[in-house]
């Protein structure tokens, strides 16, 4: 019966300590910030120097490249600045607004043609080379016209 409370006495701290260990591990995994202290709005550690100089060494990289096979030597002399690369802004092409060709008027003296153009739900009467709302009217034939529109050029039939 002595040897019982003897053990008891012994391994009750022992379970104690073991338990507390493991509870104090598990808060401080869910709780990393305890033990710091804030200055300046930025969390440090506690442990951590007021006054941190900043490192002064420099890495020499002269080593094998594993890919080529070469030694790689760097020139700590030079500054090498990266060119800014320019990207061009891509061209927004606009649709084909919707065109129909309704008709065609001839001027027998003057041997002039005109055409009546439906441009967008808009008619319009137009001679060879007019511009209007960014499409140009190249040809004009009995029963089809020739437009251009952003460099591109189409024949549209009645």
């Amino acid at each position: 019966m002595k040897d019982k409370k003897v053990m008891i006495y012994f391994l009750l701290p022992l379970v104690i300590f073991i338990w507390g260990s493991f509870l104090v591990r598990l808060f401080k995994g869910f709780y990393p910030d305890v033990g710091t202290k804030i200055i300046s709005g930025v969390n440090v550690p506690a442990k951590m120097k007021e006054n941190n100089l900043p490192d002064t060494f420099s890495i020499i990289a002269n080593y094998r490249d594993p890919f080529l096979g070469k030694s790689v030597s760097m020139n700590s002399g030079k500054v090498v600045r990266a060119i800014p690369v320019v990207k061009k802004a891509p061209e927004v092409k606009i649709p084909w607004p919707l065109i129909a060709y309704k008709g065609m008027m001839k001027n027998a003296k003057a041997n002039k043609k005109l055409a009546v153009v439906s441009i967008s739900g808009k008619s319009n009467l137009m001679n060879s080379g007019d511009l209007i709302n960014g499409i140009a009217l190249e040809n004009i034939e009995k029963d089809s016209i020739e437009v251009a529109f952003q460099n591109e050029t189409k024949w549209v039939k009645k």
